[in-house]
């Protein structure tokens, strides 16, 4: 009984974060201390926007709106968020090294870009 309470607790929280990072994303990109907070919704096997300026320091978000799994794979596979599972979210940092392609491993066709502005 206990260890379900406890699992129930961590669902709550789960759904809580999952709320959140909803609101947000609706918000498109929010102004935080060393960049912005950019949000990218992954859904019927798209990135959503597929394209996006982003400043080194600012932090892109994807969250996956999908019943299956994706990735966020750099084309030169110089960064790779390994299976974010449905409704779940994984982020990067934007530095100025990042090159801004990226896809699915699962599904090639889904592309995206992180345009990195130098200053």
């Amino acid at each position: 009984m206990r260890g379900t309470r406890q699992m129930c607790r961590w669902g709550l929280a789960v759904v809580k974060v999952i709320t959140l990072a909803a609101a947000l994303a609706a918000a498109g990109a929010s102004q935080e201390a060393g960049g912005v907070r950019h949000w990218v919704e992954i859904h019927d096997f798209a990135f959503v926007p597929a394209y996006l300026a982003a400043a080194p320091g600012d932090t892109v978000v994807w969250v996956n709106r999908d019943l299956v799994p994706h990735t966020i794979t750099a084309r030169d596979e110089s960064w790779d968020s390994q299976a974010v599972p449905s409704n779940e979210a994984w982020e990067l940092r934007v530095t100025e090294e990042m090159t801004g392609g990226y896809f699915c491993r699962y599904h090639p066709f889904m592309e995206g870009q992180v345009a990195v502005k130098h200053h």
